[in-house]
């Protein structure tokens, strides 16, 4: 009887056990479950981070290539303006220059005209050295005609003759002085050359 009882008892435990093991068996299958919602969930949020990232770095290459161009923009501006800046100043001397011109040649003709020795050609001298060397450190440079060959860049011919012991195309006379700013002629030498 001790055995039918151990059994018996076996038989009532073993429901016991099989009530448990089931409900371990349900409880992990929800727990895969679970696990597997979760990394479904998991995998659609990866994708998602992973499609934002590709936006974010299309967004960045975009703003990158849009820096880029506008920084390039700016520079050009930049040089543009820098040259048209260059260009008016150069162009404003060049003008403020060529109105002093007239002058310069007016003081030129007074000192050459008058054959005194006094104060007063003194004071033309030392007004007209003055006015040249303020408009020389400006650029202004005289063009060296007289015993030179002509230069139709740099004088204007406007008379000829025939000179003895002169080679053609001389410059014979200067009438007017020529003058360079920088580099370029701003006034031709009127000038009188041989033939």
């Amino acid at each position: 009887m001790g055995k039918a009882r151990d059994s018996k008892s076996l038989k009532n435990e073993l429901p016991e056990e099989k009530e448990i093991e089931s409900e371990q068996k349900a409880s992990d299958i929800e727990e895969m479950e679970t696990l597997e919602e979760l990394s479904d969930e998991e995998a659609a949020e990866d994708e998602e981070v992973a499609e934002e990232e590709v936006i974010e770095e299309e967004v960045q290459d975009d703003m990158s290539k849009k820096l880029l161009r506008l920084q390039a923009d700016f520079l050009n501006y930049k040089s543009r303006a820098e040259r048209e800046k260059d260009r008016i100043y150069i162009t404003a001397v060049e003008d403020t220059i060529c109105e002093f011109l007239p002058i310069l040649d007016n003081l030129d003709r007074a000192i050459e005209s008058t054959d005194e020795t006094g104060s007063f050609r003194d004071g033309v001298h030392m007004i007209y050295v003055q006015l040249r060397q303020t408009l020389e450190k400006k650029g202004l440079k005289e063009i060296e005609a007289l015993g030179k060959a002509f230069d139709p860049y740099l004088h204007h011919g406007v008379s000829s003759d025939e000179v003895e012991g002169v080679e053609s195309n001389i410059v014979i006379d200067v009438f007017q002085k020529g003058y360079k700013l920088k580099d370029k002629v701003i006034r031709p030498s009127l000038v009188k050359v041989s033939r």
